[in-house]
C-alpha cells in the first residue's frame, strides 16, 4: 500500500499561484483520511487477532500437558507474592521384614460326660481351654456331674476356646396325695408342674372319691410335667344278707314219731293208765321212751 500524500491540485501547478482547495475536494479528503483510518484499524484488530490465537494455543498446549501429567486434578496457578517452598527430600529408613508367626495349633476337647463340675474345669484347663457358661438342668443323674457339653468330645479347636457345661440338678419330689379327695390332689398335683389320669377301683368299705394309690409314689423325684397316675375310689355298699328264718320252737316230745307235744304223762288209751295225756296210735319209740310207752321193746308203742 502507498502512502497517501495530500499536496496542491496539478492543474493548480499550472497557473503558478497556490489556489485553496475547494469543499468538494475537502470532503473527498476527509473521506479518504476516513478509509484510511479504518483500514488501519482493521490491520491493528487483525495483528491483534493472530496474537489472541497463538496465546490460546499456547494455553492449550499448556493445559493439555498439565493433563496428561496429573491425570485426576487440574492445577490453575495463581500469581502470589508469597515465595514457594522448594520441597525437601526426607531420606527413608530401610524397613525390617516383621518374622512369620505360625499359627496355634488346634487342642482335642476332652470329653466331660459324667465328670464332676471341678474335675470337668480341671480337664478344661489342662487342655488350654477356657470354662464358658455353666447352666443347670435337671435330671436323675448324680447332682453336680456333667450331662452335656459343647463343642462335642474330640473336636478340635484354638487354644483358648471356650466349652459350655450343663450341670445336672435333681428334679422336684411330686406331693404325696394318698388319702386326699380327687379334687385336692388334682389341684396339687397341677400346682407343682405335673400331669394327672385317673383310673377308678370298686371297693366296698371305707370313704368314696379319696386317692387309694398314686403312681409314682409320692416324695419321689420326677421331671415336671410328666404324667401322675392316681386311682380314685368307688364306694359300693354291698347288699345285706336275706336273715336265716328263725328255728322253731320245741313242740314234741322228743324220741316219739308222730310228735307227741310235751305233757306230765302218756299213756295207751284203753290201757290201765291215768293220763293225763292219751296216745290213740301207735308212735315209733325213737329215743329214751319218757313215757314208757314201748312196753315191750321192739320200738313201738301203744300198739
Amino acid at each position: 500500500m502507498g502512502a497517501l500524500r495530500f499536496g496542491p491540485n496539478p492543474q493548480d501547478q499550472t497557473t503558478g499561484a497556490r489556489a485553496l482547495p475547494s469543499p468538494a475536494t475537502i470532503a473527498l479528503r476527509a473521506v479518504a483520511a476516513t478509509a484510511a483510518i479504518a483500514i488501519v484499524v482493521a490491520l491493528l484488530v487483525a495483528v491483534v487477532g493472530q496474537s489472541a490465537g497463538r496465546a490460546d494455543a499456547a494455553g492449550a498446549a499448556i493445559a493439555t500437558e498439565s493433563a496428561s501429567e496429573s491425570p485426576t486434578q487440574t492445577t490453575t496457578a495463581t500469581p502470589s507474592s508469597t515465595p514457594t517452598a522448594t520441597p525437601t527430600t526426607t531420606p527413608t529408613t530401610p524397613t525390617t521384614p516383621t518374622p512369620t508367626v505360625a499359627p496355634p495349633v488346634p487342642v482335642k476337647v476332652p470329653s466331660l460326660r459324667g465328670d464332676s463340675l471341678a474335675s470337668a474345669k480341671r480337664a478344661i484347663e489342662r487342655a488350654g481351654l477356657v470354662v464358658g457358661m455353666i447352666v443347670k438342668v435337671g435330671s436323675n443323674r448324680p447332682k453336680g456331674s456333667v450331662i452335656q457339653q459343647a463343642p462335642r468330645p474330640g473336636v478340635r479347636v484354638e487354644p483358648g476356646s471356650k466349652v459350655a457345661l450343663a450341670i445336672a440338678k435333681p428334679f422336684p419330689r411330686i406331693p404325696s396325695v394318698v388319702g386326699m379327695t380327687k379334687a385336692a390332689a388334682v389341684r396339687a398335683l397341677d400346682r407343682a408342674g405335673y400331669t394327672v389320669r385317673i383310673w377308678t377301683k370298686v371297693v366296698r368299705s371305707g370313704r368314696d372319691g379319696v386317692v387309694l394309690q398314686q403312681s409314682p409314689r409320692g416324695r419321689s423325684r420326677v421331671e415336671p410335667g410328666k404324667r401322675i397316675d392316681l386311682t380314685i375310689a368307688k364306694l359300693v355298699k354291698p347288699k345285706p344278707k336275706p336273715q336265716p328264718a328263725p328255728a322253731p320252737q320245741q313242740s314234741c316230745t322228743p324220741g316219739y314219731s308222730p310228735c307227741l307235744p310235751p305233757a306230765s304223762d302218756y299213756d295207751c288209751a284203753g290201757g290201765s293208765g291215768n293220763g293225763p295225756k292219751y296216745v290213740y296210735h301207735p308212735v315209733r319209740v325213737t329215743g329214751s321212751d319218757p313215757y314208757r310207752l314201748d312196753a315191750d321193746g321192739d320200738g313201738w308203742g301203744c300198739e
